[in-house]
């Protein structure tokens, strides 16, 4: 757990808006996470669900060589 603007953050799992098209950008989404948290495990999300929105490629360069990033896959079983 880290203390972060008087919350409380537990650092085991981080869930990432690195697809959107308003608000953090992939780089700056990827900043916040490496900056002010020290997760276990990235998830990234709100990516690849129509063509204007970061895809795979893009979040996965947004973490290079990043092994806590974990893609989840639709219907696949992913344990974290």
């Amino acid at each position: 757990m880290i203390r972060h603007r008087n919350l409380l953050v537990a650092t085991a799992l981080a869930f990432g808006a690195v697809g959107v098209l308003l608000g953090a950008r992939r780089p700056a989404a990827a900043l916040a996470i490496k900056k002010y948290f020290q997760p276990q495990t990235i998830v990234p999300m709100h990516y690849g669900t129509f063509p204007a929105l970061a895809q795979e490629a893009d979040v996965r360069a947004a973490f290079p060589g990043d092994t806590r990033l974990k893609v989840l896959k639709i219907g696949a079983r992913t344990s974290l």
